[in-house]
């Protein structure tokens, strides 16, 4: 089953003309914020179906384990039934050298024996062949369901690489839009605007934690770089204090 490649960032520290007003300046922090959000809201529903996908998995290899096993206890009661098959072929074949031909019974005794033992060779015969019909029947049952079984798992390969697919287009959106974003706050103008405690505690002092964040997976990252212009936002939210 396919799995899916880490993405590591790399920095990508461009050189961000000043923003004339903080007007401008509030409103790219919205925008960066409002699309980072929405592409990691994305990749959460991703993340979901991919988590059912894999519950999917572990019940389809369940499902093939039991269906195996089912097989092999099948092929087991095929070579019983072969055998009593051939046995009964031999004591069939015994018998009509006992009690017919030139071996007859000459006697009332023997000829009831030899009878007694024919109805009991049909009976065991009619058993075999009752047998047989029930085999089978469960055969060409299992094999439905094997059948099916193959099936379910063509199309779970198929949307499981769909969706990895989706994931590792996502995580590329996902890489581009960092890349813009740590170049925009490496930028005088937004690390001038890095005030509140709560925005120094999410952003950092400096590019320092812009480039160790850059190193980390797409999803540390996104929620480094989130959690760092929403603190940035909301200064902008909060009221005015002083006189």
């Amino acid at each position: 089953m396919p799995t899916r490649p880490v993405h590591l960032l790399v920095l990508v520290l461009l050189a961000t003309p000043g923003l004339a007003h903080a007007d401008a300046l509030r409103d790219q922090v919205a925008q960066n914020l409002q699309q980072g959000a929405g592409l990691v809201r994305q990749k959460a529903q991703l993340q979901k179906q991919n988590r059912q996908l894999m519950d999917e998995r572990r019940t389809l290899l369940d499902t093939g384990t039991a269906l195996a096993r089912e097989q092999t206890d099948l092929n087991q009661k095929f070579e019983g039934h072969n055998r009593a098959i051939a046995l009964q072929k031999q004591a069939i074949s015994q018998n009509k050298g006992l009690c017919a031909g030139g071996s007859a019974p000459s006697g009332k005794g023997e000829v009831e024996n030899c009878n007694q033992d024919i109805d009991a060779l049909n009976g065991k015969t009619a058993s075999l062949n009752t047998e047989a019909k029930g085999l089978q029947a469960r055969q060409a049952d299992l094999t439905a369901r094997y059948q099916q079984y193959q099936q379910s798992a063509q199309d779970w390969n198929k949307r499981d690489a769909e969706l990895t697919a989706k994931l590792n287009r996502l995580d590329g959106y996902l890489t581009n839009w960092l890349n813009f974003n740590y170049g925009f706050m490496a930028g005088g103008d937004f690390q001038a605007a890095i005030a509140s405690p709560e925005a120094l505690k999410a952003c950092g002092s400096g590019t320092g934690p812009i480039k160790a964040s850059s190193k980390q997976p797409v999803d540390e990252s996104a929620r480094y770089v989130l959690g760092c212009l929403r603190a940035v936002n909301r200064q902008y939210a909060a009221p005015k204090t002083g006189g």
